[in-house]
This record gives structure tokens, C-alpha cells and sequence, in this order.
């Protein structure tokens, strides 16, 4: 038996930061994690390419992809 978990992929930890490259991140927008579907959808890289590696702003603009 085998069992996959298919999350959404951050390239830094989930350490409360925008990725460190959002536009090279290949993960997100493809079929691999359970929510890609609605991560694609909402997802801006170059939005996030400006908070690149930065704490996720509380000003609203962006928000962790899986709350959006």
C-alpha cells in the first residue's frame, strides 16, 4: 500500500513568506496539489515576484495560496 499526500508546494518552508521565486515555482499552477486548482486560478507570480521571500503582507494584496 501506498499513500500520497498532494499539498500545495512552497519553496521556503511555509515560513510565513511569499516564495522566494513565485514565478519559477512550477507547482502551484499544475495538477500536483489537492488545491491547484484554485491555487491557479488566483494566483499572480508577478504580483508575488514583488514580495518575493518577503513576510506575506497584512495589507491584503496577497495572501497565502491556500486562503485565497
Amino acid at each position: 500500500m501506498h499513500i500520497t499526500v498532494r499539498m500545495a508546494w512552497h519553496d521556503n518552508n511555509w515560513n510565513g513568506t511569499v516564495c522566494r521565486d513565485p514565478e519559477g515555482t512550477n507547482y502551484c499552477p499544475g495538477a500536483h496539489s489537492i488545491l491547484s486548482g484554485r491555487i491557479e486560478k488566483n494566483k499572480d507570480p508577478k504580483l508575488e515576484a514583488k514580495y518575493a521571500n518577503d513576510a506575506i503582507p497584512r495589507n491584503g494584496e496577497i495572501g497565502a495560496c491556500c486562503n485565497r
